[in-house]
């Protein structure tokens, strides 16, 4: 379940590390202005972590998400979905928390890792795609987010896909993929030469 927190630390690594191409023109044509994110179930977690972090991502696309609270995740992996009940996901979660304290010797509690409760650091735009009946990512998890989003005055569009595959493929692939396009180029920001 902590996983996605230490994958939020190397995206923010990895943006960093940009930087430096930024300082050396000429070694890779990097367009630092124009920098977009897309993740997916685990990968729209870290995402939006990742957007509470940083204002360098221009505008983001989340399909299917993972944003809620880690007890929601362990609850309906727990409980609820036929693929992972193993009966140890809350338990699970409880031991990886308090491992965590025991060797960074912190304090961390869940809600520290729960996206929405960074939205007031969140200034990119975000498009949020679910499938209607996903049953391995609770589509409400990304509609709630894209909620959340709204109250917090970040601009969020919503698409809900047809169906219950928790990987979007055929048409709704296509018309996933051609909406992150239109949603991107709505973002992109002026090279400075009249072009976008």
């Amino acid at each position: 379940f902590l996983y996605s927190a230490y994958y939020t630390i190397d995206v923010l690594n990895l943006l960093a590390a940009l930087e430096h191409f930024e300082e050396r023109p000429g070694q890779l044509n990097l367009d630092l202005e124009n920098l977009f994110m897309w993740g997916r179930s685990l990968g729209g977690d870290v995402t939006a972590r990742v957007l509470a972090c940083t204002d360098r991502v221009s505008a983001a696309s989340i399909w299917v998400p993972a944003t809620t609270s880690l007890w929601d995740q362990a609850h309906h992996y727990h409980y609820d979905s036929p693929d992972y009940a193993d009966g140890l996901a809350m338990e699970t979660l409880l031991v990886e928390v308090q491992t965590y304290n025991k060797v960074h010797g912190t304090r961390l509690v869940t809600s520290d890792l729960v996206p929405s409760n960074f939205l007031d650091q969140v200034s990119s735009p975000v498009l949020v795609q679910v499938s209607e009946r996903d049953r391995g990512v609770r589509s409400a998890w990304g509609i709630q987010f894209h909620f959340e989003l709204l109250e917090h005055g970040i601009e969020s569009d919503l698409r809900v896909h047809p169906g219950e595959d928790h990987v979007f493929r055929g048409d709704v692939y296509e018309q996933a993929v051609q909406a992150d396009l239109e949603f991107f180029r709505r973002h992109l920001k002026s090279a400075g030469d009249g072009r976008p």
